[in-house]
């Protein structure tokens, strides 16, 4: 899965869910330094690449391949909580939009 935008990939690195890293040539040289810092490694492509790639204009100079979230089924959410004998939290989301947001 492709995430794209500074902020999600820099977290994702931050969260060491990156798999690789692809940078549009021209990129400005702090988002590189922050790359560097984190110990990413990443490869330097045409910007139409990228582009072509994840089908938008609008992924700022960035994108890494991540591994698709893990889901767990309501049955494995209450077996959890009874198992550690908390009330649990359950969050419904309906209509997220926003193609960064999948969570940790």
């Amino acid at each position: 899965m492709w995430i794209y935008g500074r902020n999600p990939v820099l977290e994702a690195l931050k969260a060491g869910q990156v798999r690789r890293v692809l940078v549009a040539k021209g990129v400005e040289g702090w988002l590189l330094q922050e790359l560097k810092r984190l110990g990413a490694d990443y490869t330097l492509v045409p910007r139409i690449e990228l582009d072509t790639l994840l089908r938008t204009t609008h992924h700022q100079g960035v994108a890494a391949e991540v591994e698709e979230p893990s889901y767990a089924t309501l049955e494995d959410a209450l077996r959890l909580a009874e198992a550690r004998k908390e009330m649990p939290l359950l969050v419904a989301l309906d209509g997220i939009t926003d193609p960064g947001t999948t969570g940790p």
